[in-house]
């Protein structure tokens, strides 16, 4: 079955280019899938189905999630009329439709295969679509990205796929269907007409800027019960992929949180002044006519995988049929005499961050303690707000801060830009103590022997998969309890699923199991989840895709590189704008950037697509991003959008 399966995912899963000199990956990849031949799936049998279904469908073996750059917004008007003046820009009203309106589309002629352009559409500056050529047809869908607003024109196009210049959401140009988090919605659609040799798009006077895609509806007589425990993004993309793929039996998302799922991600970078609950993801309403109960504050006690039921902390219990359990993780407080003081607060939830916000604003000296990215995010969102009226200490045991993921370069880096804005740093040290009244810290003492006063301390010491309540389920965790997975996100147990932080799955490039916790990475597993809940069989085989923002610039990083033995560097850290690869055996394993979004994300569509240049190209300037991107362009079909047909996909399993 090996030798088949090596063919299969040589001609499918590799391009052909990749599979001549990627021997050694793929058979990592064949070695990594065909070590579930004998668990709950039977893999051979899953093999002969996708090749069936890929022979018809002409699609890929594995579904690519686009995952995500910086925070930033950009105000979307609609658009409510326009001037005489811009009518004379080819503007006629299409016959019948009074609210109909035609503008020619008078760059056609010169817009070629794979190509991408804004047209206006309005008076206003922000009145366009994007019109785009693939497979030698025009198409037009909104301009704007349905997470924050980015003007898609600006991003990358490969095959009907275009990727969001700011946190790589992607979206089909032919449909509009959203092909990647962290978007929620699709991107509306725009018909193109021809006439009399012109071609003319036609758009409404209200311009939309979103598509939502269409949710089954609950149907009584369907019995099934798919319970979710955790409500936030994997949670609440699992709830949704079931409903866009016609699931109408009960959802239930249980959470802890005490408002529905919302963007966390937000939490660290607009620390002093951000409000959880006007971060929602999807308001109550949206859930409600999607016939998705959310249970909040509600805590999961225990799982009963022979009964199939969930126990909450209140005794009640949940049954089910099918379980996704997407409860993230949670924050590890340090063995540290003074760490349970009441200002010693950590950062994970809406109502941590309220509390850090209310305690900062009465806070003259605050004492973050670990430089990883919430640590760090937060010195940042605190001297941005208060600038010389608060003291901000960041102590960290390693050199630099987010060291273990970006290196000390880019640390370094990181750590002059705390230093500019008045953060005082203190690398290499370890917090021995915190000292107070016995009620709220008053001091921090380091390893050797400094004290730092301090009105509020933040704990921003890691995190740890939030799985205890699985003790005793028989679902099989990990050393620090992450939930061990196999590629189609299923657990030990063939009913129940894991997505987002707490999932250990096999990370394809190199057959090793891994956590990822990145908000994108946790959307796209729970809609991954919710595709294999329903019998669908779609291994998860996305590349990791995240930003971190700090003093108002934000870097973006695709790939994933638990361990680097070089970190090569183009461009100018002083100039703030540089691209990063992380090297691992000649193996480029991830790339970071500042001010470089094109290339950031062709090297991200690179690696999904397997055509990433070795490190001695990179660094000999024989392979630069304009090679890669005329690979891709030459790789025609490696890209294609692969979500909106696993939503329609019927069930090759039993679910």
């Amino acid at each position: 079955m090996q030798n088949q399966l090596r063919r299969y995912i040589s001609k499918r899963l590799l391009p052909q280019q990749a599979a001549l000199r990627n021997i050694q990956l793929l058979n990592q990849r064949v070695a990594t899938y065909s070590q579930y031949t004998n668990q709950s799936v039977n893999f051979q049998f899953v093999q002969i189905q996708f090749l069936q279904n890929q022979q018809k469908q002409q699609s890929n073996f594995s579904a690519y999630f686009l995952l995500l750059g910086g925070a930033a917004a950009l105000t979307y008007a609609a658009h409510n009329g326009y001037t005489n003046q811009f009518m004379k820009k080819q503007l006629v009203e299409a016959e019948g439709e009074t609210n109909m309106l035609e503008i020619e589309i008078d760059f056609a002629s010169d817009l070629q295969d794979g190509q991408m352009k804004d047209l206006k559409v309005g008076p206003k500056d922000e009145d366009k679509v994007l019109i785009s050529r693939y497979q030698g047809k025009l198409h037009a869908v909104g301009n704007y990205c349905t997470h924050f607003g980015a003007p898609l024109h600006t991003g990358q196009m490969f095959d009907d796929k275009v990727i969001c210049p700011w946190h790589a959401a992607a979206f089909s140009v032919v449909t509009g269907a959203l092909e990647g988090a962290p978007g929620l919605d699709g991107l509306p659609k725009f018909d193109i007409i021809e006439r009399d040799g012109k071609f003319f798009v036609q758009v409404p006077s209200n311009l939309p800027r979103s598509h939502t895609q269409p949710l089954a509806k609950r149907d009584p007589n369907d019995t099934r019960r798919y319970v979710i425990i955790g409500g936030g993004p994997a949670g609440l993309f699992c709830a949704e992929t079931l409903r866009q793929s016609n699931f109408t039996g009960e959802i239930t998302i249980i959470s802890d949180d005490k408002i529905v799922p919302y963007d966390r991600t937000l939490l660290s970078k607009v620390l002093a002044t951000g409000d959880a609950s006007k971060f929602k993801l999807r308001n109550e309403d949206f859930l409600a006519n999607a016939d998705i109960n959310v249970r909040l504050g509600s805590r999961a006690e225990s799982v009963n995988a022979n009964e199939k039921t969930v126990t909450l902390s209140d005794g009640t219990k949940i049954s089910y049929d099918k379980l996704c359990v997407a409860t993230g993780a949670s924050p590890f407080r340090p063995p540290i005499p003074g760490i349970n003081l009441e200002n010693v607060l950590v950062l994970r939830n809406g109502s941590d961050q309220e509390a850090i916000k209310q305690r900062a604003a009465n806070s003259k000296k605050v004492v973050i303690l670990g430089g990883g990215f919430i640590g760090s995010e937060s010195a940042s969102a605190l001297k941005l707000q208060y600038k010389e009226a608060q003291e901000v200490h960041l102590v960290y045991i390693e050199s630099t801060p987010v060291e273990r993921a970006f290196g000390k370069e880019i640390g370094g880096y990181i750590a002059a830009e705390h230093e500019k804005h008045g953060v005082k740093v203190h690398p290499g040290r370890k917090v021995t103590e915190i000292r107070g009244d016995g009620q709220n810290a008053s001091s921090v003492v380091l390893d050797d022997g400094t004290v730092i006063e301090a009105d509020l301390v933040i704990c921003g010491a890691g995190v740890l998969p939030a799985t205890k309540f699985l003790q005793g389920s028989g679902v099989q965790l990990d050393e620090r309890g992450g939930i061990i997975t196999n590629p189609f996100l299923q657990t030990s147990n063939k009913d129940i699923f894991a997505a987002g932080d707490n999932a250990s799955y096999p990370y394809w490039v190199t057959g090793k199991h891994q956590r990822v916790e990145h908000y994108i990475n946790a959307m796209d597993q729970g809609s991954y989840a919710a595709f294999n809940m329903l019998g669908k069989l779609v291994p998860f085989s996305g590349v990791p895709f995240f930003w971190t923002r700090h003093y108002n610039k934000s870097i973006q990083y695709a790939g994933y590189a638990a361990e680097f033995d070089e970190v090569h560097i183009q461009g100018s850290l002083a100039d703030s704008k540089f691209v990063a690869f992380y090297i691992k055996d000649n193996k480029v394993r991830a790339v970071a950037g500042q001010m470089q979004s094109a290339a950031v994300l062709t090297y991200y569509e690179a690696m999904n697509q397997n055509v990433m240049p070795t490190a001695d190209l990179i660094k000999s300037g024989a392979e630069n991003v304009d090679s890669v991107k005329a690979k891709l362009k030459q790789n025609k079909g490696a890209g294609k959008c692969k979500r909106e047909h696993c939503c329609s996909k019927k069930p090759v399993a039993t679910a």
